[in-house]
């Protein structure tokens, strides 16, 4: 299978990133994570699309040690960062297209869709 076009950018810039997210928010991606992740009731089986280098998915597992994440990102080299920082038994780390995800019909207890964050 070809790489996207999009795949091939998230491969080649996962190291740089975080760095790069944190001086483009003006430093505000963390504070606006954070509210998210605290405006959400955690619970069963979590979806994070998107997963990008799994800041998301750390700062869920730091709220909640119990609910099950499906981590998924197009970027092989995202998900690899991703599951360098959070390696847990309970997260499930799937390269996929968010158009084309592979679950069935209200299988997933929470949605989380950051596309852009």
């Amino acid at each position: 299978m070809e790489k996207s076009v999009v795949e091939r950018i998230f491969d080649n810039v996962h190291k740089s990133y975080d760095s790069f997210l944190n001086f483009a928010t003006f430093g505000l991606i963390n504070k606006w994570q954070n509210q998210l992740i605290s405006a959400t009731d955690l619970k069963g089986y979590v979806l994070d699309i998107g997963t990008g280098t799994g800041e998301i998915v750390r700062k869920l597992r730091e709220k909640d040690k119990e609910c099950f994440i499906y981590a998924v990102d197009l970027s092989f080299n995202m998900l690899k960062t991703a599951k360098n920082k959070v390696s847990d038994e309970k997260i499930l780390y799937i390269r996929a297209n968010a158009l084309k995800l592979p679950f069935k019909n209200s299988s997933l207890d929470n949605d989380f869709l950051f596309s852009c964050i």
